[in-house]
């Protein structure tokens, strides 16, 4: 059988009953389904076949849909559709939902085909035998979809790679109809071209969209009235960069449009209407990339491969942006061309800077340090001082002293003090950070990093033995902003009230939730003073933990 119902479980349909209720109630099982509704009782009898059904009719209309012979090539179309028809049986059994904030959210359509299709066209590991022919073998021998596929299954490996090579054809036509209908009608854009070649969709805005300059800075748009409809972003910076992320999210679901541009599938991705590929740092569509000073050199980064796939260096997407405002004429059209503006007459203004220009840099490898930089240079280039009056650590604050803190001042955290009443439901500290097994957000997409560096909590023993917690255990930590799971890591560094989490990372590699879904968003007035705005207070946080 297709899926293994037993009289008594409790199914939850798509569609929802006119009285409001998705589930179900087996009552009968046969060459029918007798169900019953567990909200108004209603009972109703359903074909077994349905669902097969169904997918031999799809597959019949995405293989033949004008129905014609194809003479000594039948073979190789019927095993098409039934090939077709199994692949849709298995995803409608074995891809659920994806939940993301409690909601779940369908993957069970046509491209998920589309793609588990070119995933099986890939070499097999096991000789002799196709990705498909492998994946039919792990199912019980009286499963339906290999049934279906049958013809398929019994090919030699080349006759099932045109099978195969049959079925994506067929979709990319089926798919290219589609989007003819939906982004690319009147379009010269078709499917096959689409998949093929490096191609771009820019969506035409109503002219009430355009550029301008916003009052309100990201970190508060969730909580000042903006005139933002649409927004797009380099990287998470929505998710990693915002406290209490829930409200932030809340608000990128209410624009009308938002796009993000990244490199890996990171947390905002999720929420994102079109994401456009972004190159790594090693990747660019020239020999040379960003200009930079750091420890006291100038340094000129280098292209080492050419972006793969459909990606593209941040430039060159900034610049289709731009031109859809007849902007891009205000850009450098090459990493090159800006490196060169940026060191053009530099000397002028920094006279350390003399002799070093873009060819010089070439010829020196991209790098060439400053006239004081010596062996035992400091950060940032700084070999005589920090950019002070004084040229020493400042701890006088000018553009403070109206607010009372042109010195340091001790004031309580906003949250997490002794004296919060909010304690007695949420008496942990909860605090994050780094450690020296990573440098970057996204490295964490790493397998070999996420099989010991997942999204783990550092709890006290003294805690962990009040909670009846353990090392490996599945917590749930909360708060009244929101809540995540993590593994649990009894740690006996920590003081006990304290927990600590290391590397945050994206919400796909929790079981449920978010770190930032419980942090502290709270803002400083005096904090709109200093240069880079109001700092989020990430570690003046309350939550409470228990098993999850």
């Amino acid at each position: 059988m297709p899926m293994d119902i037993q009289v008594g479980d409790v199914l939850e349909l798509k569609k929802a009953h006119p009285c409001g209720s998705k589930e179900w109630k087996v009552l009968r099982m046969g060459m029918d389904f007798k169900l019953k509704c567990l909200g108004c009782g209603h009972e109703v009898m359903t074909p077994r076949a349905k669902a097969e059904k169904y997918a031999k009719i799809l597959s019949k209309t995405i293989i033949n849909p004008e129905g014609d012979s194809f003479g000594q090539n039948a073979f190789f179309y019927d095993s098409a559709e039934g090939l077709l028809t199994a692949v849709i049986l298995l995803l409608a059994e074995f891809l659920p939902p994806r939940v993301i904030d409690g909601q779940p959210r369908e993957r069970r359509h046509i491209v998920s085909v589309f793609k588990l299709v070119q995933d099986l066209l890939e070499p097999s590991d096991t000789k002799g035998k196709s990705r498909f022919q492998v994946l039919m073998g792990r199912l019980p021998p009286e499963h339906k979809a290999r049934w279906f596929a049958g013809a398929a299954l019994n090919t030699s490996e080349q006759s099932m790679a045109s099978v195969l090579s049959t079925v994506l054809s067929r979709l990319n036509a089926f798919l290219d109809t589609e989007l003819e209908q939906t982004i690319c009608f009147d379009s010269p854009i078709d499917a096959e071209s689409f998949a093929s070649r490096k191609s771009a969709i820019f969506l035409v805005l109503p002219e009430e969209y355009h550029y301008g300059e916003s009052p309100v800075a990201m970190y508060d748009m969730p909580y000042q009235e903006n005139n933002i409809h649409a927004a797009l972003t380099f990287g998470d910076a929505f998710t990693l960069e915002a406290g209490a992320a829930q409200d932030m999210l809340n608000w990128v679901k209410s624009l009308d449009f938002f796009a993000i541009v990244d490199l890996y599938h990171s947390s905002a991705v999720d929420y994102a209407d079109i994401v456009l590929p972004a190159c790594t740092k090693f990747e660019c569509e020239e020999n040379v990339k960003q200009l930079r000073d750091s420890m006291g050199h100038v340094m000129l980064a280098n292209g080492m491969v050419a972006p793969m796939f459909e990606s593209k260096s941040d430039l060159q997407i900034e610049r289709l942006l731009a031109a859809q405002w007849d902007l891009e004429d205000l850009l450098p059209e090459t990493y090159e061309e800006l490196a060169r503006f940026m060191l053009d007459g530099a000397a002028e203004l920094d006279p350390r800077m003399e002799g070093i220009t873009y060819d010089a840099l070439l010829a020196n490898g991209g790098v060439m340090p400053l006239p004081e930089t010596g062996d035992d240079y400091l950060p940032d280039g700084l070999a005589e001082g920090f950019l002070t009056p004084s040229t020493r650590i400042e701890l006088y604050y000018e553009y403070l002293a109206d607010q009372g803190h042109a010195l340091p001042v001790y004031e309580d955290a906003n949250e997490a003090y002794e004296a919060n009443p909010k304690k007695e439901q949420f008496p942990l500290y909860f605090t994050q950070g780094k450690s020296r097994y990573r440098i970057h957000a996204y490295y964490s997409s790493n397998e070999w990093f996420q099989e010991d560096f997942g999204p783990s909590l550092n709890i006290a023993p003294e805690d962990a033995e009040a909670r009846g917690i353990a090392t490996g255990d599945d917590v749930r930590v909360f708060n009244d902003r929101g809540s995540f799971v993590a593994t649990a890591l009894v740690n006996r560094s920590l003081q006990p009230g304290v927990l600590f989490m290391a590397e945050t990372t994206y919400t796909r590699y929790y079981k449920e939730g978010f770190l930032q879904n419980v942090t502290n968003s709270a803002r400083l007035e005096r904090g709109y003073s200093m240069f880079f705005g109001p700092q989020i207070p990430y570690n003046d946080v309350l939550v409470e933990v228990e098993k999850a």
